[in-house]
């Protein structure tokens, strides 16, 4: 998401025009053990998947090869359906499954393999609501999976017996990096409004991006977003964002 509103520099404060706003973003409706989850697509590796999720929900999803390099046995896994019963999953039918929620905290990682679960001919289709009830009518031959490499980006932002925090504070000027990154969650339109933070990328473009997860406690606890530790283990394939702790004072989580 990039837009560009222009900054001006006046003496040692740099003060930045629209440094936090809200970003709706359109929410997705799937399935932990039965229990309804609602998550967003923000990434993708895979460029088809990124151009269609993108136009189904009006809202650009980002095109990240990068995301081929990450160990498929650290990340998630949820389960796309190809035929059966039609709904509204990323491939039309039913919605889809997850493995796990950030309740089972050593496990949860919004970075998912893409595993596809095709109805076999002249079997009767079901509404599957769970990772064993998929891997149960697999081994009784209804459906077959099929493995895929295809790696998306999905945190989950309700789920059973938890959420992500809602800001008390709507005034995005002051603190935006505390107390929450979520402005609102609209389960009737689908949609969760979340800050957007100013900053530069690689070309020194102005772009906007939003927080969802962190990999300790108390950082996490400090803006209000799922603290996941499982992605700390992926260290190796991230990319630095550098926060400034001195020296021009700005919009920055620091001050800067």
């Amino acid at each position: 998401m990039q837009h560009y509103t222009g900054s001006t520099v006046t003496g040692t404060s740099l003060k930045l025009s629209s440094a936090s706003v809200p970003a709706k973003i359109p929410l997705h409706f799937g399935f932990f053990n039965g229990s309804p989850v609602y998550y967003i697509v923000t990434d993708t590796n895979d460029k088809k998947s990124a151009n269609v999720i993108s136009e189904k929900q009006k809202w650009k999803v980002g095109n990240a090869p990068t995301l081929s390099n990450l160990p498929k046995g650290s990340l998630g896994k949820v389960y796309f359906f190809h035929n059966g019963i039609t709904g509204n999953g990323t491939d039309g039918f039913q919605n889809d499954v997850f493995s796990n929620t950030p309740v089972q905290k050593d496990q949860y990682i919004p970075l998912r393999t893409i595993i596809d679960v095709t109805w076999n001919i002249s079997k009767v289709p079901e509404i599957l609501y769970s990772e064993k009830k998929i891997l149960d009518t697999n081994m009784t031959g209804k459906v077959r999976l099929t493995n895929t490499n295809i790696i998306m980006n999905m945190p989950q932002i309700m789920w059973p017996g938890g959420q992500m925090s809602v800001r008390e504070d709507k005034d995005l000027e002051q603190k935006p990096f505390e107390g929450g990154q979520i402005l609102d969650i609209n389960t009737n339109n689908m949609t969760v409004t979340f800050v957007a933070h100013r900053g530069w990328g690689p070309d020194g473009r102005t772009i906007y991006y939003i927080i969802t997860d962190a990999t300790t406690e108390g950082p996490a606890k400090m803006m209000g977003v799922t603290n996941t530790p499982s992605l700390i283990s992926l260290s190796p394939a991230f990319i630095d964002l550098y926060h400034f702790t001195n020296g021009l004072k700005g919009p920055g989580p620091f001050g800067f």
